[in-house]
């Protein structure tokens, strides 16, 4: 752990500079996520598989740098989730698909701004889409609409003049989503906390102009 904390010193402070933000330059870059996850249970010597589930993210998007710890933007977003349950008992359901597309402006303050750094970006998302719910025989299908608000840490890494490498870990905010099916019927769900969930990391681009 000394070691990794020695190195990241050496990044974020280190060594001459090649790039960084400045004031007046427009980038161009995006987020990207993918991850799996295998819920399974064991009771006395028996293992049983009991969902699982992928999610695929992808976070285009274009930004301006208002200084050089400042930056607003905006990404244009499609977000996939497929839920598989390997034996449902009757009555439950088989399979789970999620479709979103989002807006997401975005306004970014960064606390150590130089060839490395760190930031927070406060971001503010809309998105839609359709949800399906599979079961033996048919299926229900829902209108979702999602609103969310919250800040995200990160850190980046100028590998080339132009070029950054970063990444976003956790949430924290507000969400609100809703599910209306064919008859108007709505179930909302808000939440509010602090997320270091697996899924929630992204990794991405910058591509300074």
């Amino acid at each position: 752990m000394k070691h990794i904390c020695i190195v990241v010193l050496i990044l974020l402070f280190g060594g001459k500079a090649m790039a960084q933000p400045a004031s007046g330059k427009l980038f161009l870059g995006g987020n990207m996520s993918v991850y799996s996850m295998k819920d399974k249970s064991k009771i006395d010597a028996t293992t049983q598989d009991n969902e699982i589930t992928t999610t695929v993210d992808v976070l285009p998007g274009a930004g301006y740098f208002l200084g050089e710890r400042l930056a607003a933007g905006a990404y244009l977003g499609m977000s996939a989730e497929i839920t598989r349950y390997p034996d449902p008992l009757i009555g439950d359901p088989e399979k789970y698909t999620a479709l979103l597309y989002s807006v997401n402006p975005f306004l970014r303050y960064y606390l150590i701004s130089g060839q490395a750094g760190i930031f927070a970006e406060a971001s503010f998302e809309s998105s839609f889409g359709n949800v399906r719910i599979h079961f033996t025989g048919g299926s229900y299908d829902y209108k979702a609409t999602q609103f969310s608000a919250g800040i995200i840490p990160g850190v980046y890494y100028y590998i080339s003049e132009k070029l950054a490498l970063e990444a976003k870990i956790g949430w924290m905010g507000f969400v609100s989503e809703t599910l209306s099916d064919e008859d108007d019927n709505k179930n909302n769900v808000t939440g509010f906390g602090f997320d270091l969930y697996p899924a929630n990391i992204l990794f991405g681009v910058t591509f300074t102009l």
